[in-house]
């Protein structure tokens, strides 16, 4: 990637209850929407990385998948034994 002209970020304090299990780009690619082992769901601005809302309490388990509408409007999450 070093060489590849693409700009990475690191995200750190994303560890034990907020680990990241699913990732999805917004379609505009300027939101990353993150879903967590300790079952949130966060919107983090991909330029700085700081979060745009607060978390959302997502689910009771683990968040392992999310993925947001192709217009952006609507976010999907699953995880354990739930969906929403």
């Amino acid at each position: 990637m070093a060489n590849s002209g693409v700009k990475a970020r690191v995200l750190s304090g994303y560890v034990g209850r907020n680990a990241a299990l699913a990732l999805d780009f917004s379609p505009d690619g300027q939101t990353l929407v993150l879903g967590t082992w300790g079952g949130n769901v966060k919107l983090l601005d991909v330029s700085s990385g700081k979060e745009k809302l607060p978390a959302h309490p997502g689910i009771r388990n683990n968040c392992c998948s999310v993925t947001l509408s192709p217009d952006g409007k609507l976010l999907a999450y699953a995880g354990g034994s739930e969906f929403k």
